[in-house]
């Protein structure tokens, strides 16, 4: 994790919003008991790191937000400015017209997160403006 938030968020100092929840049963879109914990970010990323850990060690489902927040609160009013685009893919692959990603994380097989630095930080409106034109090129979950 420590490698990847260091990528996607680099010299940022902001707040980490980690989300985690229980699937209801095999294919349940629903998670069960949600909770959503914030850590000060880059100063207590090792807490973050070790919080992630613990939850999935409980067989919970882990999420962390794409981008870093303003203020305590998972909202798109909170997002701070982005420093990298983000596809959550579920199975859809960038191809020659797509720009190639500079990280990937491999959730589960056919599970997908594909992330592009950006050479400078982008207001949240902007970003989300990325995001949604790397989705739909890729034909990948527009709610991203």
């Amino acid at each position: 994790m420590k490698a990847l938030w260091a990528h996607i968020f680099g010299d940022s100092s902001s707040i980490l919003a980690i989300f985690s929840g229980k699937r209801l049963g095999p294919g349940s879109n629903q998670l069960d008991d949600p909770r959503t914990l914030y850590f000060d970010y880059p100063r207590e990323m090792r807490r973050a790191e070790e919080f992630c850990k613990r939850l999935s060690d409980e067989g919970r489902e882990v999420y962390q937000c794409a981008h870093l927040l303003t203020a305590r609160r998972r909202v798109k009013a909170s997002a701070a400015s982005l420093t990298a685009c983000y596809v959550d893919a579920d199975g859809a692959k960038p191809d020659v017209d797509t720009p190639r990603p500079t990280a990937a994380v491999i959730s589960s097989p056919g599970r997908e997160q594909y992330w592009w630095r950006l050479s400078r930080p982008v207001e949240p409106e902007e970003g989300e403006d990325l995001n949604r034109r790397l989705a739909y090129a890729m034909g990948a979950d527009l709610s991203g």
